[in-house]
Order: C-alpha cells, then sequence, then structure tokens
C-alpha cells in the first residue's frame, strides 16, 4: 500500500498507478474460458458436473436445488437473520417498484402517433457468486428487481460448498424474492449453462449478476453470440474510490476501503485527497485493522493494490475518478451534494461521512450490481428496465402520413433509397383516390381499409337457405317478412321514407337503433383509444361521453352559458379545440336545458371546423322547436353529420328507430362496422307505419297539442312554492329550478309520478327534468306540487 503525490507522477505513472489488478491477466482468463463454455455447450450436464469436481471439489446431484434443501436453509438461519433478508427486500423492492415507467404516447405530428411500451424478458439467469463468501445480497439484488419486471422464467445459479450444498442465506434469499429455480453451479460453467441451456438448466435470454474475472469473461463471451445471451453488464471483482478533506475520519475511510478490498485478492481500492495528513492517518488505519480483520489473508494481497494520492484540490480529485471510474464512489468531503454535479462516471456515488458503501450493498434499496473495470463511463447499474424490453410502435392516420410522408419521401432520395420513398408514395395516391374527404382522413385507418361483414345475396324469387334460418314461423308472428328470417340489413324501402322526411339524399342516411346507436358507431369509426378526443357543450347528452370512454377517448366539456339562457359561445369552443379532437356534439334543442341553440352559433362552428372534425348536431327533439332542421347545411359542410330519431315526436322509443344524416363516404364507413341486422323488423315495419302520410298528418295534431300542454304545465309549475324557475323550453320537457327539489321529488313519488333528478351534474345543483304528459298526468304532477291545475 502507497502513499503518492499525484502530481509528481507522469502520466504513464498514474495510468499505472490506476490499472485495476483483475485486468492484468484478461488475455489468458479469456482463453481458458472459451474453452469452457464450449465444452459446456457441447457436454451440456456432464460437463457442469466435471468442472464443479474440478474447481468446487463436489459433484453436486441433482443441480436443482431441491424442496428439502430450501425447507433445511429456511432451518439453518437464525429468525434475527430472516428479518434482516426481509427487511432488505422490502427496500430494494420500493425503490425498484418506484422505476416502474408508464407507457408513453405522443403525437410528434399531426396524425403520427409514437409509443413505447416495457414488456418483461422471457427467461432470466441470475448469477450469485459464493467463491470466497456467499452473497445472499447479490440475490436479492437480481431477483427482486426480475420479480417486478414480471419476467416468467427466473433461474439462478450460485456455486456448491465442499458438501454439495448451496449457502443457506443464499436460498433463503432468493426464496423470499420470488426465486423457486435454484442450480448449484458456479463459475464461467454457470454463465455457459444459462446462456445455451443444458437438460437441466433452462435456456435464458440475458445474464445478470457479478463475479470475478472468469464470469466476467464468460458473460462478455457469450452475449458477443447470436445463439448466446445477452449480458445485463461488465460487472466483476469489486472496487471503491474515496474522495476525501480534511473533514474526513481516517478510520471511517481505512474502514470503507478495507469493506472492498476482502471481497478478494483482487479487489482494489483507492482514496484521493487533498490532505496529507488524512493520507498517513488513514494508511495507519489500514495496517492496524488489517491483521484483525477475519479474512486477513484475502486483505494481505488486495492491501498491495490498494493506492492513496494527494492532490493540491478537489477539482483534481474528481477528474481522476471520472478517469477511473469507479464502481462505487464515495464523498467524505464538505458539502458533498454540492460537488455532485461533478461526477460524470461512478456506477453509485455514497454522500457524506455517515453513508458507508456497506449500506448500498445491502439493504438501503439502490441496486449493488454496478459496472467495474472503468465501464461506469458508459454503463448504469442494473435497475428495474434491465429486466424489460422497451418497444415501440407507430401508427400514422391518412392525414399524418399526407402531412409527414414528403419529408420521409425527400430523405430516402437523399439517401438513394428509393424503394424506401415508393412505400410512402403509393399509399399516398391511395390518400389522393379516396376523393381527399375529410370525413375519410379523419377515421381511424383501420376503418378505412376494414372489409365490411358480407350479406348473402338474395332476391325474393329465391328460397332461403342461405342463411341458416328456421323455416318456420313462431306462434304469434304477425310481421309480413316472418320473425324466422334475418331483417334487412339497411332496409330499402325504410331508408327512402327517411331520406324523404328528413330532405336529403338516400345515400346519406343510415339506419340505426335510435340516435344511441348512431353515437356509438361514430365513436368507433372516429375515436383512437388514448389518442383522441370528443368536445360537448355541458349540461347535455349523457351518451356522446359514454361512447367515447368506452372506446378509450378523452372528453373535452365547454359550458354553456347557464346567465344567457343555456347559450353556446363558439369562441369558447373554438378555443378548447384541439387536433385530436375528432368529434364535436351540439345538442339542440339541448337535453337537458330544452333550449334550442343559436344558428349563427352553430354555423360559425361548421364553418370554423369544416375538415378538421365531423360536427354532430343531435336534432333528437327539432320537432317542438318549429325549427327547421340544419341538415340542409350537409351540402355546404362536408363533416357535418345530423342525429334524428323516431323516438320522440313519432312515438317510437319502444321501437328504437333513429338516423345518422351525413356525408355519403361517412355513411359507407359507418355501413362496415355497423352489426349486420342493426333494426328488428317489428321495429322497421313500425317505422314504415309512422311514416305514412295520414299517420304524419296525425303526428303533426298531437304535436300541438303537447306544445299547449308544455305552456300549460310550464305556468302550473311556476307557481309551486317548491320552484324556483321553469326555463323556457324548444322541447317536449321542462328543465325546473327547485326551491325543494327533495320534497318535489317525495310529492310526485307519493302520488304515483316520476321526474328525472339531475342534480348530480355540477351546474345543475337544484335541478328537475319533467316531461310533458297528457293533460291528466301534468295536472297530476301539478297538484302533487302544490300548483293545483291551470
Amino acid at each position: 500500500m502507497r502513499v503518492l503525490d499525484w502530481n509528481a507522477l507522469s502520466p504513464e505513472r498514474q495510468a499505472q498507478a490506476l490499472q485495476r489488478p483483475a485486468l492484468r491477466d484478461a488475455p489468458a482468463v479469456a482463453a481458458a474460458v472459451r474453452r469452457i463454455v464450449d465444452a459446456v455447450r457441447g457436454e451440456g450436464d456432464s460437463a457442469l458436473l466435471s468442472f464443479s469436481e474440478q474447481f468446487d471439489g463436489v459433484r453436486p446431484v441433482p443441480l436443482q436445488v431441491t424442496p428439502q434443501e430450501f425447507a433445511a436453509a429456511e432451518r439453518a438461519i437464525s429468525a434475527v437473520q430472516a428479518a434482516a433478508i426481509e427487511k432488505a427486500i422490502a427496500n430494494v423492492r420500493r425503490f425498484h417498484a418506484a422505476q416502474q415507467a408508464p407507457p408513453l404516447r405522443i403525437e410528434t405530428s399531426p396524425g403520427v402517433l409514437c409509443e413505447r411500451f416495457s414488456v418483461p424478458i422471457r427467461a432470466v439467469g441470475l448469477y450469485v457468486p459464493a467463491g470466497s463468501a456467499p452473497l445472499p445480497s447479490t440475490a436479492v439484488m437480481l431477483a427482486v428487481p426480475a420479480d417486478i419486471a414480471g419476467c416468467p422464467v427466473r433461474v439462478m445459479c450460485t456455486p456448491p460448498a465442499r458438501d454439495g450444498t448451496a449457502n443457506a442465506a443464499v436460498l433463503v434469499a432468493a426464496r423470499k424474492s420470488g426465486i423457486d429455480q435454484v442450480f448449484k453451479v458456479g463459475g464461467a460453467q454457470a454463465i455457459a449453462a444459462m446462456a445455451y441451456g443444458t437438460a437441466s438448466i433452462p435456456k435464458c435470454d440475458k445474464i445478470f449478476g457479478p463475479g470475478n474475472a472468469w464470469v466476467t469473461a464468460a458473460k462478455l463471451h457469450v452475449a458477443q453470440d447470436p445463439a448466446g445471451a445477452a449480458a445485463d453488464l461488465p460487472a466483476g471483482v469489486t472496487e471503491v474510490l474515496v474522495i476525501a478533506d480534511d473533514s474526513a475520519r481516517a478510520d471511517f475511510i481505512a474502514a470503507d476501503l478495507l469493506a472492498q478490498a476482502e471481497h478478494g485478492p483482487d479487489a482494489q481500492a483507492l482514496l484521493v485527497t487533498t490532505s496529507a495528513a488524512l493520507a498517513e492517518a488513514t494508511a495507519f488505519e489500514v495496517r492496524r485493522r488489517v491483521e484483525s480483520l477475519l479474512r486477513a489473508e484475502i486483505l494481505a494481497e488486495s492491501v498491495k493494490s490498494m493506492r492513496i494520492f494527494v492532490v493540491e484540490r478537489l477539482e483534481t480529485a474528481f477528474a481522476i475518478a471520472n478517469t477511473y471510474a469507479p464502481e462505487h464512489l464515495m464523498l467524505q468531503i464538505r458539502e458533498p451534494r454540492r460537488w455532485l454535479g461533478w461526477v460524470n462516471a461512478a456506477g453509485a456515488v455514497f454522500l457524506g461521512h455517515w453513508s458507508p458503501e456497506t449500506m448500498g450493498d445491502y439493504c438501503s434499496g439502490p441496486n449493488h450490481t454496478l459496472p467495474t473495470y472503468g465501464y461506469a463511463k458508459a454503463h448504469s447499474g442494473l435497475s428495474l428496465e434491465d429486466f424489460q424490453k422497451r418497444i415501440t410502435v407507430q401508427e400514422l392516420s391518412p392525414p399524418g402520413l399526407k402531412e409527414l410522408g414528403p419529408t420521409a419521401q425527400i430523405l430516402a432520395n437523399l439517401e438513394g433509397l428509393d424503394a424506401h420513398g415508393a412505400a410512402v408514395s403509393v399509399r399516398l395516391a391511395a390518400i389522393e383516390e379516396a376523393a381527399g374527404s375529410a370525413v375519410v382522413a379523419l377515421a381511424r385507418s383501420e376503418i378505412v381499409t376494414l372489409q365490411p361483414y358480407a350479406h348473402a345475396a338474395w332476391q325474393p324469387t329465391l328460397t332461403r337457405l342461405h342463411a341458416n334460418e328456421a323455416p318456420w314461423r313462431p306462434a304469434g308472428d304477425a310481421t309480413s317478412a316472418g320473425l324466422n328470417r334475418y331483417p334487412e340489413p339497411q332496409p330499402e324501402l325504410l331508408i327512402e321514407r327517411l331520406a324523404g322526411l328528413y330532405g336529403v339524399p338516400a345515400g346519406s342516411v343510415l339506419a340505426t337503433r335510435g340516435s344511441d346507436e348512431a353515437i356509438d358507431v361514430l365513436s368507433r369509426i372516429y375515436l383512437r383509444p388514448g389518442v383522441d378526443a370528443i368536445l360537448q357543450c355541458t349540461p347535455s347528452f349523457g351518451m356522446y361521453q359514454v361512447a367515447a370512454r368506452i372506446q378509450g377517448a378523452a372528453v373535452i366539456e365547454v359550458p354553456l352559458e347557464r346567465e344567457r339562457g343555456w347559450a353556446l359561445d363558439p369562441a369558447r369552443v373554438l378555443a378548447a379545440w384541439q387536433p385530436n379532437v375528432k368529434l364535436v356534439y351540439l345538442c339542440s334543442p339541448n337535453n337537458p336545458t330544452a333550449n334550442l341553440l343559436d344558428t349563427a352559433a352553430l354555423e360559425e362552428l361548421c364553418q370554423a371546423l369544416d375538415g378538421k372534425a365531423i360536427v354532430v348536431i343531435d336534432e333528437a327533439y327539432i320537432e317542438w322547436s318549429r325549427a327547421s332542421s340544419l341538415s340542409r347545411w350537409m351540402t355546404r359542410f362536408s363533416t357535418l353529420s345530423i342525429l334524428r330519431t323516431l323516438s320522440k315526436a313519432h312515438a317510437l322509443a319502444g321501437a328504437r328507430v333513429g338516423a345518422l344524416l351525413a356525408n355519403p363516404e361517412l355513411i359507407q364507413l359507418a355501413k362496415r362496422i355497423i352489426p349486420p341486422y342493426s333494426l328488428a323488423e317489428p321495429s322497421v315495419e313500425a317505422a314504415l307505419r309512422a311514416l305514412e302520410p295520414p299517420e304524419i298528418a296525425a303526428g303533426r295534431i298531437r304535436l300541438e297539442s303537447l306544445l299547449a300542454e308544455r305552456e300549460h304545465l310550464s305556468r302550473g309549475l311556476a307557481a309551486s312554492p317548491w320552484v324556483d324557475r321553469v326555463w323556457p323550453s324548444d322541447a317536449n320537457f321542462l328543465l325546473v329550478d327547485c326551491r325543494d327539489a327533495d320534497r318535489f321529488m317525495r310529492h310526485t313519488l307519493a302520488g304515483g309520478l316520476i321526474v328525472r333528478d339531475l342534480r348530480a351534474h355540477p351546474s345543475l345543483p337544484q335541478s328537475l327534468r319533467v316531461s310533458v304528459g297528457t293533460r291528466a298526468q301534468n295536472d297530476a304532477l301539478l297538484q302533487c306540487v302544490g300548483a293545483g291545475s291551470a
């Protein structure tokens, strides 16, 4: 052990003074390791037993630790020792569990989605040295992150003792850390067995763990073979470098140096200090302590390689440390955290006088498997992500490819790789061929390319033996086509009647199960889970966000302006809109506020968002408003859609018949994903009857009657002592703000009536929704709430 003046050494002498003992014999070790690996790869378990006999003095049969051996190991250690292992496991688990990285998802350009997620490595091999000293701490440091990562196959190898058993503490630590497959094999032969597999030991995809020069050489060797196994990092013979100033204690430093030096004769321990007095005191303390330690024989060798360097400034000490790149770097100086920024090459750093490296070896939490031999210049210590693989995902929408594709084409041409460019060009051409419609461009790419369910061709003159139907009608069947037959997927006559009713071409109509199915279909066409979003004005119909959340999309809410009678503010909507918003829902008349949205505001939004999002105007209650449908705008705005239903004004809520009115290209996309037989035959026939001219005429008379009842009910409710306000209505219901909503609800229920409680919505804390009924029903309600009848 020598104390050296760093500035007095030539650059060559400085390099020699920092040379690691373990690297001196590296070429000879590598050659011997190659022979061992080749033998294990060719002879399997037989070679393992031979090498165990040669190096460990025993032939451990069986190679795998048995349940009886695990049980014996549990009995061999004390309760105090077991508790210490468990506490170390808890800290290591806590630190590594915190390293779980959430999936990464980012839109690098509009329509270009890039993701990254982690998956566990399938099979990992964990090596726990047990040469001159067994290392249960290493079993913990390797097994815990492998368990947290969820690696399906976890194999551990550790050298046998002379009696053929594995160290009891190592087995207990392994079992408590989640390892059941432990094999009594050590050295380079263990690395070869895990890399290539034998009859007893499963083949692993990656090998972890520290070891002597032979183990390190074996890991590097098998990692270079595609048929072998990857290696975690060059974790070989241990080493420590201490940086100290005159605030440090010589006895602390000497203890730290010896703690690493006792691992083996080729371990290295260095001190770099600005205090010559501390250097001499530390050298004295090392010599004084060596002979009293249990591993004095090993220390007598390793201390020969111990070096103490005296420097003038701490800056020089850190330069030496970064050149050496130690496995463990200890800063026993004043204000050590202030100097932490000077460190750029170290496996682990221990700050201050009260942070012995021993704590990191055993139980503080961070992993003690660290890069040695100077590899800390480019390698990190072991962490959870070393037991995982990161997989990236890229998904481009047609608009994303259209915007970014030309950049890839230019770069491909720069590199002279025209086939790369052609893979983009052929898709850009296909996008252009798809009519260039924003309706298609906004859709999920997998929907655009989806092959829809193919209905078998059938004509009424043919006998139906193509659809696996029963050939007889069920009892009580009064339908024209027969309930034993599948209905027409999109009934042609119904489509014609709906198109005529709503004043749009038949190609712009999709018949749906009420408006709910249309909302669901739109969500599935346009919303990518975790990427896209809808925008809605609140309070409004709840199914918009239910369908979006089922699809995994986000919901952006813009409040209607209560103080202006639940008015729509286009500026606020446009400010909230983002490029990932694919659907903008506007309910007019709005449910539950009952007001018709301002036409000029709707037109402003349709104009601003045309081609950027599908604007969906829900006109479920339009008939009660005396206003005209905005379906006439569909020729002006390519991405406008209208929701209509026969549930309200046509009294067919139980039949569940509605319609999506949209650009014909959107209707074609919708037909790709709507269920094959969406509308039941009785519902279709009921709808056709309701759309006969006489029934439509009769419906208009009933509608006028109900509008008169709406005014009657509104005046009556306003007179109730429990009602604060009845909002103006353009629908077949009233929004009622109550002074005492609980009392209102109790009395109506007692009278056999039910109204809708809206108080769960933040903007409707005392509101109820009341549907307009018949005169008798309305008067009964008014009587219940103390308003009498008007």
